[in-house]
């Protein structure tokens, strides 16, 4: 991830301080001359200073102990409520981030009904399109993201899945692809390469937990948390 240029830096200084140095050491020069040769250096420095690439990141804060599922009774650990979720853009990746209210064990443990457990990111790149079915029912037009990030437990291990809908749109299978992703305590992070999902200038989010008592494919879930609530966030 790139680091965000805050300011002039000791390099800006460093050049800065060699030119009036070696000035110092050769023919005497107009006061124009100098000063001229001081703001190209000084405007050389900042361009070296600057980032190719800047990132931009986008998050939302949820309140902690929202995550619950009613009336069905099944308990909601607190690895599953969300209190805070970010995408950030940049260097040519998007990174994934959802903090939760309590660390992911390395072996969860699974009710007796609960065959999967997932925390994802929603990316609705195209809001006049609606891709159907996979990760959901087919024929399934409600949940319109174009790409899903999935980090999914099954009871045995992790997975990270980006999940391409877009070729739904024409008729077409969903492009499923493994990708990089950590879990440190009660942080996710996920990250995908920008040209998976359509290099998008922007689109809109919305993080959540799933508990599925069946496999993907279906609408046998629930949802216990999202950030936000209700609606979606805009990136960047």
């Amino acid at each position: 991830m790139i680091r965000p240029f805050s300011g002039i830096g000791p390099a800006v200084f460093l050049i800065c301080g060699a030119v009036i140095g070696a000035g110092a050491k050769r023919p005497r020069r107009s006061v124009a001359v100098h000063a001229m040769v001081l703001a190209a250096s000084f405007a050389l420095a900042l361009v070296s200073a600057v980032p190719a690439t800047a990132s931009s990141v986008t998050s939302v804060t949820d309140p902690v102990g929202d995550a619950s599922i009613h009336p069905q009774g099944i308990l909601v650990p607190g690895y599953q409520d969300i209190v805070r979720a970010s995408v950030t853009g940049g260097d040519g990746r998007f990174v994934f981030v959802m903090d939760l209210a309590a660390p992911v064990p390395a072996v969860p443990t699974l009710q007796p009904e609960v065959k999967l457990l997932d925390w994802s990111f929603r990316l609705n790149t195209d809001v006049t399109t609606a891709p159907r079915g996979f990760p959901w029912a087919p024929g399934d037009s409600i949940h319109g993201a174009e790409y899903v990030v999935f980090i999914v437990y099954d009871g045995t291990s992790f997975s990270g899945i980006l999940i391409d809908r877009t070729p739904t749109l024409g008729g077409g299978q969903p492009v499923i692809t493994p990708i990089s992703f950590a879990i440190r305590g009660s942080e996710i992070t996920a990250s995908v390469p920008e040209g998976l999902i359509g290099t998008p200038s922007s689109f809109l989010w919305r993080a959540t937990t799933d508990l599925w008592v069946a496999q993907l494919g279906t609408e046998a879930f629930w949802q216990p948390d999202s950030a936000p609530d209700t609606g979606s966030v805009a990136w960047p």
